[in-house]
Order: C-alpha cells, then structure tokens, then sequence
C-alpha cells in the first residue's frame, strides 16, 4: 500500500513538472522542446515577477529621476518599481520609470550612490540621498552635510579625483 502511494506521488510530480516545461519555454530552453527560438516573447528587466522578490531597496526608496527633473527628490512608490543593477529603483510615477527603463545609467547616483566626497579621497563611505548636489545634470551623494560641505569647496577638482579611483574603489566593493 505504501509502495502504491508513493508511486502515485511520483507519477504526480513527473506530470507536474511536464506540464510546467510546456508552459514556461524561455528563449533558452526552447531548443530542447523543439521551438524556434524567435517565437518565444523575451522577458525583460521590467518583468518583476522574474526577478527576486527580495531585491534590496535602491537610494532608500527615493525616485532617481526626480533628483535631475525636480527641485528635490521625491519618495517613490511601491506600485511603480524597476529592477535594475541588483537592485529595486522605486519612483513617484509611470513616466519616471519608463524614464529610468529607458536609460537607467542617466538616473543612477555617482559613484553607486556612495560618499563623492570619500571617493575623492580613494575612500569607500555610503551616500545619503538627501544629502545631494547636481552638477552637469548627474548627482552625488555624500556621507553627510559636513563631507558635503568639505566637497563643494573643490568640488570639480573632487570629481575629477573621485573619477579617478573609483574604478578601484568598485572593484572593493561586495
């Protein structure tokens, strides 16, 4: 009887995961089953339910797009979101995340939104969205308002510094 049992779990399971091969052929796997390829729609970033549920929230939920298309930056919303870079970008409406999906290195911080006073001085420190500058219609985060003023005393000199070491500051990073 137990032999029985587990025998029709196993047919249950075998069935199972059939019909889920048939349903989600991906561009990838879709050789395997003998589909061409090109047929199969491609899933893109913008497809939330493929990415982790558990992506980490980017510049603490605020709207990258609002730091260059407003005076201030502005808290996102949960029902407009785009995973991007390990990451989940939040913004304040439909048009500034079909803004950032469209060029999202246009809207993302300096320096992975750390410290640009720090990385100026070939130094890792987190970044606080609200403690920002424009310039050249990209922004910078630094640690606080007392780095932020240190950096606005040199601040094209600090970039240019920041520019420099932060391809090995990067490569730091986890």
């Amino acid at each position: 009887m137990v032999f029985k049992r587990k025998a029709q779990l196993c047919i249950m399971l075998l069935m199972t995961s059939f019909y889920l091969s048939i349903l989600f052929v991906t561009p990838s796997t879709a050789s395997l089953r003998g589909v061409d390829s090109k047929s199969i729609p491609k899933t893109t970033s913008r497809s939330s339910r493929y990415e982790p549920a558990n992506y980490p929230k980017a510049i603490k939920g605020m709207d990258p797009v609002s730091y260059l298309l407003s005076d201030r930056p502005f808290k996102g919303k949960r029902e407009f979101s785009f995973p991007y870079d390990g990451k989940r970008w939040y913004f304040m409406s439909k048009k500034h995340e079909d803004l950032f999906a469209q060029n999202p290195k246009k809207y993302v911080p300096q320096y992975g939104g750390y410290c640009a006073y720090a990385a100026s001085q070939n130094k890792i420190a987190r970044g606080d969205p609200r403690v920002w500058t424009v310039v050249g219609g990209k922004y910078y985060f630094n640690f606080n308002k007392s780095a932020q003023k240190k950096w606005l005393e040199k601040r094209d000199a600090y970039i240019l510094d920041a520019d420099k070491y932060w391809p090995h500051l990067e490569s730091k990073l986890p």
